[in-house]
């Protein structure tokens, strides 16, 4: 069962990188153990507080398919790309 996009806090909606995490079942710590990344910096990024660049944006667009736009423009790419995981919410 796929997550919906729903509000993450603040008024802003869950993270794709989130929504991939939770469609996958992978934990955070799963996900910064596989990429390379802190546990830490996975939290900052799903909760819309940094993004990941260079090296750290390359393992991640590799280990879960999703495009550059789903991490530099997350909410812009909800809005284009609702079904990105290819399955209705």
């Amino acid at each position: 069962m796929t997550p919906e996009p729903e509000q993450s806090g603040a008024d802003e909606p869950m993270h794709p990188l989130r929504i991939w995490r939770l469609h996958q079942e992978v934990s955070q710590a799963q996900l910064a153990e596989m990429s390379g990344l802190s546990q830490p910096f996975i939290s900052l990024i799903e909760n819309y507080l940094n993004i990941p660049l260079r090296e750290g944006l390359e393992r991640l667009r590799e280990i879960t398919g999703l495009p550059t736009d789903a991490f530099i423009r997350p909410k812009q790419f909800l809005i284009e790309n609702p079904d990105f995981l290819g399955t209705d919410p």
